[in-house]
């Protein structure tokens, strides 16, 4: 089944297509940049091994990274491709607000805790921002690592939180569900 938004653009051959307002335009983006954000990527999946970063990295981590990085470049220092690592960090803390928000460990005053947690693969909700677990998501607690594995409603793509994360009366006392 093809997504359909309802909306049409139609070009000057007659050819359709669904219009892509708010899903981004993947032509515009600067692909140099992101050729050397690759190579940036290959070097570091040499070094930790491939895939390390999905593992998550707490957002101050890479916010001090992207920063010591950003300034090193300011200065002049070329001992390493400063402005590629700072964008490397930048790229992957974005990442993070949908593959790991509970990494988001920055220092605000007063900071309202957004628990919102979205399937990797198809972007659906899973845990709302105040902590409930969607309806429809299938769940079961493991206890002895306080952790809770939840399945989309829409992909059946297995999420796994931390059991602190998840603010749901469902949860108090239950072992499994």
């Amino acid at each position: 089944m093809i997504k359909d938004s309802g909306d049409r653009t139609e070009f000057e051959t007659g050819a359709k297509r669904d219009m892509h307002a708010g899903k981004g335009r993947m032509d515009l983006l600067p692909w140099y940049g992101i050729m050397e954000v690759s190579k940036h990527c290959e070097e570091g999946a040499l070094k930790y091994g491939e895939h390390n970063v999905d593992k998550g990295i707490p957002l101050h981590s890479l916010l001090d990274s992207a920063s010591r990085h950003l300034a090193k470049y300011m200065v002049g220092m070329n001992d390493e491709d400063h402005l590629r690592a700072a964008c490397w960090n930048l790229l992957w803390a974005l990442n993070q607000r949908v593959t790991h928000p509970e990494l988001d460990d920055r220092f605000v005053v007063n900071k309202k805790k957004n628990h919102q947690v979205l399937c990797p693969n198809c972007s659906a909700t899973i845990i709302k921002e105040n902590g409930q677990i969607c309806d429809g998501v299938a769940w079961r607690v493991c206890v002895p690592n306080e952790k809770i594995k939840l399945k989309c409603c829409y992909c059946n793509r297995a999420v796994i939180v931390s059991i602190k994360d998840i603010v749901d009366e469902r949860l108090k006392g239950e072992t499994d569900a």
